[in-house]
C-alpha cells in the first residue's frame, strides 16, 4: 500500500498539467530567454536571429500553437535547442570574419544562374552546387532538412566566434577550389564578383 501511494503521488508530481506532459522545464527557458531581449543589441545578429527562432518555436511547442504538436518528446526538444542556442550566442566584438565566404557564395551564385556563359559540363557545376549547398526545404515529416550541411550557404547562417574562423575558412577554400574549375568562354561578363572584362577560354 505504501508503495502504491508513493505512485500516486510521484505520478501526481511528474504528470501534472497538460494532459501529462511535464512543461515547467521549458517555461521557465522561455522566461529567461525572454528576459535577455533587452540584450539583443550585444550579440551578433546571426546568433540572435537562431537564439529568437529558437525562442519562437518553443513558445509554439508550448502552447501548441502553429502546427507544433504538444508532446513530452517535443517539449524536451525545444528546451534543449532553446538552451543550446543561448550557449552559443556570440557578442559583436567576438564575432569571426565571414567575408570572404560571403563573396565566394555571390559568385557562385552567379556562376550557377548563368552556366551558359561558361565552358564546363553540368558534373562542374554540380559540385559547385554541392560546396555552395541547398537552402533549407521542408517534405512530409521532415522540417528544414538540409541536403548538404557543412557547406558554404549553411556554414554563413550558423553563429561562430574568432575561436572557430577555420570553420569558415574550410568552407571557403573547398568553395574556391571548384569556383576556380570554372572558365569562361569568349564573352563580355558582368557580375557578382566578376570584373567588367572580356574572359577567354582558359583565362585564370
Amino acid at each position: 500500500e505504501m508503495a502504491q501511494n508513493y505512485l500516486e503521488l510521484t505520478s501526481q508530481r511528474l504528470l501534472k498539467r497538460d494532459h501529462g506532459v511535464l512543461t515547467n522545464f521549458l517555461a521557465d527557458e522561455i522566461a529567461s530567454a525572454e528576459a535577455m531581449v533587452g540584450a539583443q543589441s550585444e550579440y551578433t545578429e546571426r546568433s540572435w536571429a537562431k537564439y529568437s527562432a529558437a525562442l519562437q518555436t518553443a513558445k509554439d511547442v508550448l502552447n501548441a500553437a502553429n502546427g507544433k504538436v504538444r508532446s513530452q518528446m517535443t517539449v524536451f526538444d525545444a528546451k534543449y535547442e532553446l538552451m543550446c542556442c543561448r550557449n552559443e550566442l556570440v557578442l559583436k566584438a567576438d564575432e569571426a570574419d565571414y567575408s570572404e565566404l560571403e563573396a565566394l557564395i555571390e559568385q557562385a551564385t552567379f556562376a550557377l544562374e548563368n552556366q551558359d556563359l561558361y565552358d564546363n559540363t553540368p558534373k562542374d557545376f554540380g559540385r559547385v552546387l554541392a560546396e555552395l549547398g541547398y537552402h533549407t526545404f521542408t517534405q512530409g515529416d521532415f522540417e528544414n532538412f538540409d541536403l548538404f550541411p557543412g557547406s558554404a550557404i549553411y556554414v554563413n547562417t550558423e553563429p561562430y566566434g574568432k575561436d572557430q574562423q577555420d570553420e569558415i575558412d574550410q568552407a571557403a577554400y573547398e568553395l574556391k577550389v571548384e569556383l576556380a574549375k570554372l572558365k569562361f568562354k569568349n564573352v563580355n561578363v558582368t557580375g557578382a564578383g566578376v570584373a567588367d572584362e572580356t574572359l577567354v577560354e582558359g583565362d585564370e
